[in-house]
């Protein structure tokens, strides 16, 4: 089965990355805000509205960053749709508190460290040498 995600990736000034810790059931992933897109829904319709129950922050996307798989799922295999966007409207914290604990800006060398420790989110690893030409 195919799961239609979507996420948001989100630079500050220093070009530092905004992250969310997601705790759910016991999980320990670091991943963009974003989530399943609902039938119906655009992606660009999901992105904005994840953030904005995510993250209590309203966006503009600028534009797609990339579209990654992930197959290491027991829900089946994921396709995440990344966005650029920036915040217009809020400051970002964890909204959703059973789902998600935290949520801040990192530099590239964080994800890095991340992907070793295996607690980085499988699409975002995959979309991390794109990620460096822009931020590192």
């Amino acid at each position: 089965m195919e799961i239609n995600l979507t996420n948001a990736l989100i630079l500050n000034e220093a070009r530092h990355v905004l992250l969310t810790h997601n705790c759910k059931n016991g999980n320990d992933r670091y991943e963009f805000s974003g989530g399943k897109v609902k039938p119906g829904e655009s992606p660009e319709d999901a992105t904005i509205r994840e953030n904005l129950e995510e993250l209590g922050v309203d966006i503009e996307l600028l534009g797609i960053f990339g579209d990654y798989e992930t197959f290491d799922s027991h829900e089946g295999k994921f396709l995440c749709r990344t966005y650029f966007a920036r915040i217009i409207h809020g400051i970002p914290h964890p909204v959703e508190k059973g789902k998600m604990d935290w949520c801040g800006y990192v530099p590239y060398a964080r994800l890095e460290e991340l992907t070793r420790e295996g607690t980085l989110v499988p699409n975002l690893i995959s979309a991390l040498p794109e990620l460096r030409r822009i931020v590192a």
